[in-house]
């Protein structure tokens, strides 16, 4: 079933879509079982270090007090319980993109889940065509409190947000970037692929749903069908290895594989959309502080932390 079909879809907006086609169709994965494609993503997405060279901001004079907003609580109040001064900026410059991207990684990770390095490794090895959709990606501790709720991954914007020990599960990167793709490569400033009426038309023709929390709405739905899809341009149409009852949601499969196009084909290079980091705001030694953001900046509704099937059951 591979296909790489490299034209856009359009996409066209949707109002009071029904969540009933969600709600009653059977799934192909229970909580926790779509995370079997992570380890097979990373064995697809083996690459050399492919770093050319970074920095942190701190060690750059006019930026050693400054970080992306999308670092802040004042862009993602998921940040919030969090001292922006607390992150390192990162700046890292990889040799498939022309481009510098920038990651922020707070001070309390533990680096036995994921260190500095092992972060920009990691943000290396997803393909740059999926990875260019990304402003800032970054890394916050477990929380340490056990009443506050798990931070897990979510994206706001052109920003993922990734509690540490979900950095290292590459079913849920692939699912984050994929929210990236469907809201950045979209032709329609601030409407997703999985809003457009497509989309619901192809979920509604499909027997199942990728899993059970896909039927959450049409936007995680998406993200959940990118993993399947992310493995099956990766490793060039073996999916039906890992999943017979693959037909069960080909409409799907075949939509966002025409949203991909060819952006997840490894060993591309160039990255002409990419995203570039939020603009800089002071940092602060203040929990929760919040920065004066300028008239009409455009803030966006996150999507749902994607949850940790440990305690979503």
């Amino acid at each position: 079933m591979f296909r790489i079909v490299s034209s856009v879809l359009a996409v066209a907006s949707l109002a009071g879509t029904a969540l009933s086609q969600l709600e009653n169709k059977p799934f192909l994965y229970d909580w926790g079982q779509i995370e079997q494609y992570g380890p097979l993503l990373r064995g697809i997405w083996q690459q050399d270090w492919n770093i050319v060279n970074f920095t942190t901001w701190d060690d750059v004079p006019d930026k050693r007090d400054q970080i992306p907003v999308a670092c802040t609580g004042a862009f993602d109040d998921w940040l919030a319980p969090f001292k922006s001064a607390d992150f390192t900026v990162y700046e890292v410059l990889y040799n498939d993109c022309d481009q510098p991207f920038h990651l922020c990684y707070h001070k309390d990770v533990s680096q036995n889940t994921i260190g500095p390095i092992g972060m920009i490794y990691n943000w290396g090895l997803v393909p740059i065509g999926m990875r260019q959709y990304v402003g800032n990606a970054v890394v916050i501790p477990i929380p340490n409190d056990p009443n506050l709720p798990g931070r897990t991954a979510h994206q706001a914007g052109p920003s993922v947000v990734f509690q540490e020990d979900f950095f290292v599960r590459w079913s849920v990167i692939a699912h984050e970037l994929s929210h990236s793709v469907d809201m950045y490569k979209s032709s329609t400033p601030g409407l997703r692929f999985s809003e457009s009426a497509e989309w619901r038309t192809a979920v509604g023709d499909d027997s199942h749903l990728s899993s059970v929390y896909g039927r959450s709405n049409y936007v995680e739905e998406f993200a959940e069908i990118g993993i399947m899809a992310a493995y099956d341009i990766g490793s060039e149409g073996r999916l039906p290895d890992v999943e017979p009852d693959w037909t069960k949601v080909e409409h799907q499969l075949d939509f966002v594989t025409k949203v991909f196009g060819t952006d997840l084909m490894l060993g591309r290079t160039g990255c002409p959309a990419k995203v570039g980091s939020t603009y800089s705001v002071p940092k602060s030694d203040e929990v929760g502080a919040r920065v004066q953001l300028p008239e009409g900046t455009e803030l966006f509704t996150p999507t749902e932390p994607y949850p940790d099937s440990t305690k979503a059951k």
